[in-house]
C-alpha cells in the first residue's frame, strides 16, 4: 500500500534548507519530512525540534539508504550536489536540488543523463518561473509568441569575498545566482539564450568583486533580448528585483515579486501576489511524481541556463559577445 503522502529528506538547513522544510511541512498537501542531514549538529538537532522531524544524519548517505525516503531535497553548497545527485538515484529517489546543478556544464549533463538512465526525475530550484507574478505576466500576453524585450535589475547587495558563495564551494554569484535570472528570461520568452555579452565594474575594490557589479545582454532564438543588471554597489533600502516586459503594444512589470502590473489597450491593471515561487515549484514537482509526468523544467532549458553563465564569464574575460551552446 502507498503511503499517503510523499516523504521528502532534506540535505543541507541552511537558509533555503529551512525554507523548504517549513514549506514541506506546513504549506504543500501530500508532502511530509521524515528526515533531515547537515553537518552541524546543534542547528541539526534544533530545526528536527522546530519541525518535528523524527530522523537526522550527519551523512548524507545514511539518509539516502532510508527505505521510508521517495524524494530528496538538495540544499548543500554547489560543489556537493552532482555526487549527491548521482548517488540519490541509484537509490532510485526523486530528486530536488537547489540551483545550479554543478559549476560545469559536463556535469550538468551527466547528471540530467544519470537520471534519465536510472529512471527517475529531477528537478532544480529555479523558483522564479513558479512565481504567481511570473505565471501572471506569461497569462497577460497570451499567445503573443514575441518576441519581447526584457530589462532584469537585481539589486542584490554585497557580500564578503571569503562568503562560501565566492569561493569554490559556490563558484562566484554569476553561476551561483544569476542563473535565477537567466531560466526566469527563458520561461517568459519560451525560448533559449543564443548569445551573451557582459561587461562590469572596472574597479578596485577590496570588499566587492568586479564581476558582482555586472550588466549581461541576452540574445534569444525567437528573437528576443534580455537585459540583466546585477549590482552590489547599490543602496538595500531600494527593493531586491524588478522585471520589465514589452512586447506587442503591451507591458508588465513585475516589482519584488510582490506587485505588478499590465499596461496593454489604453488602461493598466495592478496585481498583488507575493511569492517568489518555492512552495510552487515543489507542489509541481510532487505532482510531476504522483501523476508520472516529466519534470516542471526541462533538462535542455537547466543545460542552456548553466551554459549562458559560463558564456557571461567567457564575455566578461574576453570582452566580446559569446554564443551559448549545450554541445
Amino acid at each position: 500500500m502507498k503511503p499517503s503522502k510523499l516523504r521528502f529528506g532534506v540535505v543541507g538547513i541552511g537558509r533555503i534548507g529551512k525554507i523548504h522544510i517549513e514549506n514541506l511541512v506546513n504549506r504543500i498537501p501530500g508532502a511530509a519530512v521524515v528526515a533531515v542531514c547537515d553537518v552541524a549538529p546543534a542547528e541539526l538537532a534544533a530545526v528536527a525540534a522546530r519541525f518535528g522531524v523524527g530522523k537526522t544524519f550527519g551523512d548524507y548517505r545514511e539518509l539516502l539508504d532510508l527505505p521510508e525516503v521517495d524524494a530528496v531535497v538538495i540544499c548543500s553548497p554547489t560543489n556537493l550536489h552532482y555526487q549527491m545527485i548521482v548517488d540519490a538515484a541509484a537509490r532510485g529517489k526523486q530528486i530536488f536540488c537547489e540551483k545550479p546543478i554543478d559549476l560545469s556544464i559536463e556535469k550538468v549533463q551527466a547528471a540530467n543523463e544519470e537520471v534519465a538512465r536510472r529512471g527517475v526525475r529531477m528537478m532544480v530550484g529555479f523558483n522564479r518561473r513558479f512565481a504567481p507574478l511570473a505565471s501572471k505576466a506569461k497569462e497577460f500576453f497570451g499567445h503573443d509568441p514575441g518576441p519581447y524585450v526584457i530589462n532584469y535589475r537585481i539589486n542584490a547587495g554585497p557580500i564578503p569575498k571569503d562568503h562560501w558563495i565566492q569561493t569554490a564551494e559556490g563558484g562566484g554569484r554569476i553561476l551561483g545566482e544569476v542563473c535565477h535570472f537567466i531560466d526566469l528570461l527563458q520561461y517568459l520568452t519560451s525560448s533559449t539564450p543564443e548569445t551573451v555579452f557582459a561587461e562590469c565594474l572596472s574597479g578596485s575594490s577590496q570588499k566587492i568583486p568586479n564581476y558582482d557589479n555586472v550588466v549581461i545582454t541576452l540574445r534569444f532564438r525567437d528573437g528576443s533580448v534580455g537585459q540583466i543588471a546585477y549590482v552590489a554597489c547599490g543602496n538595500r533600502l531600494l527593493d531586491k528585483e524588478r522585471v520589465e516586459i514589452f512586447g506587442d503594444g503591451r507591458s508588465f512589470i513585475i516589482d519584488d515579486f510582490r506587485t505588478g502590473a499590465g499596461y496593454a489597450n489604453g488602461s493598466f491593471r495592478k496585481f498583488k501576489l507575493p511569492g517568489k515561487g518555492h512552495k510552487e515549484e515543489v507542489t509541481l514537482f510532487l505532482g510531476s511524481i504522483r501523476d508520472g509526468l516529466p519534470s516542471p523544467i526541462p533538462s535542455d532549458s537547466i543545460c542552456y541556463t548553466t551554459a549562458a553563465t559560463f558564456s557571461i564569464i567567457d564575455s566578461l574575460q574576453v570582452g566580446l559577445p559569446q554564443h551559448v551552446s549545450i554541445g
